[in-house]
């Protein structure tokens, strides 16, 4: 006995689809997957330039308080 198709990307009944039925789909998910990948490796720069700069900031003021009789915020 054939199984039916249980995803609703694959094809309805028991046969399987042609080739190149749904490449229109892949290729449409592969440039979403591109898409995210770049978007999240965008992210993740600004964060890390972001947290940098805050990092130099903190690094500035814990080396220049002590030199120009700033209070200590801590």
């Amino acid at each position: 006995m054939l199984a039916l198709a249980t995803s609703p990307f694959q094809c309805r009944g028991w046969r399987r689809c042609p080739l190149g039925m749904h490449s229109d789909m892949s290729w449409f998910a592969f440039a979403l997957v591109v898409l995210g990948v770049w978007l999240a490796i965008k992210v993740v720069d600004a964060l890390l330039k972001l947290a940098f700069w805050c990092l130099a900031l903190v690094a500035a003021y814990w080396f220049l308080a002590p030199l120009a009789g700033w209070s200590w915020p801590f």
